[in-house]
């Protein structure tokens, strides 16, 4: 009967093993394909202007906070929109910093496409209906 148990056990651990090795060759090729760049320069004017396009509309949102900050946010209606106006200028302005220097694009677009996203969604689509 200790045996089985044992051999049981062990066959546990050996199973799970190799669903955490197959997990983290998983994770390691995925992490790789988002932190890798190439070595040419076709994306360097379109990385330059989104992140100089990004970066102004954060700084915006904190110098003119009624016409493109908290007072546009609660315009469209958004709840808590004084915590998401600022909380938005600044992942524009991080995410726009990063674009402009070239570190971590990849990651760095992904919170300005969720951004992109929502603002169509809750400013354009409403007006083509």
């Amino acid at each position: 009967m200790f045996k089985l148990e044992e051999s049981l056990l062990v066959h546990y651990v050996i199973s799970n093993t190799n669903l955490n090795s197959i997990f983290m060759k998983t994770f390691n090729k995925l992490f790789s394909l988002i932190m890798s760049s190439s070595d040419d320069y076709k994306s360097l004017i379109p990385r330059l202007v989104v992140g100089f396009v990004f970066l102004s509309e954060g700084i915006q949102k904190f110098l003119f906070p009624e016409l493109v900050g908290v007072g546009r946010f609660v315009k469209i209606g958004f709840e808590n929109a004084e915590f998401l106006a600022y909380f938005v200028a600044t992942f524009e302005i991080m995410c726009g910093v990063l674009l402009l220097a070239g570190l971590f694009t990849r990651l760095a677009s992904m919170p300005l496409l969720i951004i992109m996203a929502t603002a169509i969604v809750t400013t354009k689509i409403p007006k083509l209906f």
